[in-house]
């Protein structure tokens, strides 16, 4: 800023930083509202929720404020104060995807905002423009951004927080010393952030270590002992919320193993965890950093956060602790490092790059005004590197946020399907799905999975849900178990949603197939590319007929593909 006195940890880069803020910050301040405005526009397209937005909705529409406390069902896992922030907003404007996705909208706008405000309080407009830029296209912030996870909101408090931290080690204008009222303020938003996303919990402790060291060298230990004191509401804030609703994540067995691929191998010893991490570079690059330049993007991140000086040399310390936090947690086995679950460290990943970008700037005038062309060389170079990060990411993340289909998510359109289905129930119906379909049925088809009913049937007219189960060629598969099993009903009424993690390719036509055996086909859909809903009588018994799909969209390769195993059902059941 201008009329800031320089910190005594003033690198190479950093005595020519430019008096800030610039005029030419409102080009940063522009992308930001372009990308915000895209944002808003994609979220107004209220896309119909997918699999695991909808087991999330289901416990905010069964529970109780009281009961988000207790382990979520469905394997979910969230920070209270955001659940209760979208249960407020479920309670009081609806259940509608517009009102579900609200919340996460607005934390990422907030990252925006955020980016533009560290932008130009740190950095010269071009470095501004190139943070505001990346946190606007990046593939991955954006789309979490719209979706019903708490993701958006771990990004936004991941670049606030370190942000701040580099705020409270600014000098005040008077006496240097470290501002008392800044580091209250910082400690008080790092305890009320760690309720509504978790990674304001997994930046503070290296946002910590930077305070505790510079104030450490600036000013001895007791005013690193003064940064530590004030911490006591963080801990107070952390105590209670850990007690109320992070245990459950922490001691889920569950969890823990479904996310064990995330961690490096237990066998591997230092060399092997090692090695792991590294291996991890290239991936967490391209999701959820947004880009295939993953050389480049590493080289540029880190070197950003290490070389730049001068006033921004405590956000380079901030945004690097980030990185390192995720790195060092992964090791630990602590906090998996994969794609969205790692989205909390690419805003400051976002931030080197920016920060590079700076020093390239900086590097450039700096060696035209002493006329060396080397170092021009070296500044223009890397001013290309980042235009060409830049272009990808645009590139990569720009054709779904301006071309994302409205009526359909991951392929499916359980809203309609589930809708058209329901419209069709009759008493003496069965509903018919695969396990990772009865969230659709149970959401978009409101039946409660709260209570002894637990999803099994509808409670307003008492139909039953099943779930059906692909069982391979075995003693499992009994001479009819499917017919034996839907004997007592009228119609079966299927819907095939999300299904691509829990049976095999073939199931579709393997199931209505068998259904075709034991009744009739009366009633067929798909809705977007990938959702399936059909009802099939049972009353009505097949004609002798040569064989052929009961699916009418299937093709001849359909009719000979090799289908193995059989098709079982048991009661739907929450889990």
């Amino acid at each position: 800023m201008g009329g800031r006195t320089p910190t005594p940890e003033v690198d190479v880069v950093g005595p020519d930083m430019p008096e800030r803020p610039s005029p030419l910050h409102w080009i940063a301040a522009a992308i930001g509202l372009v990308g915000a405005a895209l944002l808003t526009y994609q979220w107004a397209g209220a896309r119909p929720l997918w699999l695991d937005e909808e087991m999330i909705a289901l416990n905010l529409r069964e529970r109780t404020l009281a009961g988000l406390a207790d382990p979520l069902w469905l394997a979910q896992s969230a920070p209270f104060g955001w659940l209760a922030l979208q249960r407020l907003v479920l309670r009081s404007v609806g259940s509608g995807e517009l009102a579900l996705r609200l919340v996460p909208l607005l934390f990422g706008v907030g990252t925006l905002v955020t980016a533009v405000w560290v932008g130009r309080q740190w950095m010269g407009p071009v470095g501004a423009a190139v943070l505001v830029w990346l946190c606007s296209f990046g593939e991955w912030l954006w789309f979490h951004s719209l979706e019903l996870k708490p993701y958006s909101a771990d990004a936004f408090w991941a670049l606030l927080l370190p942000a701040l931290a580099a705020r409270v080690l600014e000098p005040d204008a008077g006496d240097g010393t470290t501002s008392t009222r800044r580091l209250a303020a910082w400690w008080t938003v790092a305890a009320i952030g760690l309720w509504f996303g978790n990674g304001a919990l997994l930046v503070t402790p290296g946002c910590v270590a930077i305070l505790l060291g510079v104030s450490w060298r600036r000013h001895g230990p007791g005013a690193a002992v003064r940064v530590a004191w004030r911490g006591w509401v963080w801990l107070v804030s952390f105590g209670t919320h850990y007690a109320l609703s992070l245990r459950h994540a922490v001691g889920s067995d569950y969890l823990q193993g479904y996310w064990a691929f995330a961690w490096p191998p237990v066998s591997g010893g230092l060399t092997g965890t090692l090695g792991w991490l590294a291996s991890q570079l290239q991936p967490l690059a391209d999701k959820p950093g947004g880009t295939g330049l993953w050389v480049v993007f590493w080289l540029a991140a880190v070197g950003g956060m290490g070389i730049i000086g001068g006033n921004a040399r405590p956000l380079g310390l901030g945004l690097a602790t980030v990185p390192i936090s995720a790195f060092v947690f992964a090791a630990c086995r602590m906090v998996p490092l994969y794609e969205r679950l790692s989205l909390w460290i690419v805003p400051a990943l976002y931030g080197g790059v920016a920060l590079f970008a700076e020093a390239a700037v900086q590097i450039t005038r700096r060696a035209r005004a002493r006329r060396v062309g080397t170092r021009v060389a070296l500044g223009v170079m890397s001013g290309l590197v980042v235009i060409s990060l830049c272009v990808d990411v645009y590139r990569r993340g720009s054709p779904f946020l301006f071309e994302r289909p409205r009526s359909s998510n991951h392929r499916l359109d359980d809203r309609a399907g589930v809708r058209w289905l329901m419209a069709q129930r009759k008493p003496g119906d069965v509903l018919l799905t695969t396990r990772l379909g009865l969230p659709a049925l149970w959401w978009y088809g409101t039946v409660s999975i709260a209570g002894p009913g637990a999803g099994r049937r509808h409670q307003d007219d008492g139909v039953p849900i099943v779930e059906a189960l692909h069982v391979p060629r075995g003693p499992g598969c009994r001479p009819d178990p499917l017919g034996d099993a839907l004997r007592p009903y009228d119609r079966v009424l299927v819907y095939l949603g999300f299904r691509f993690d829990d049976v095999p390719k073939y199931f579709d036509d393997l199931l209505l197939d068998r259904l075709g055996e034991i009744g009739t086909l009366t009633a067929y859909r798909k809705f977007a590319e990938a959702s399936l809903a059909a009802v099939i009588d049972l009353r009505l018994r097949p004609t002798a007929r040569p064989k052929a799909p009961t699916r009418p969209d299937a093709r001849q390769a359909d009719v000979m593909a090799k289908r193995e195993g059989c098709v079982a059902v048991r009661a739907a059941e929450r889990w």
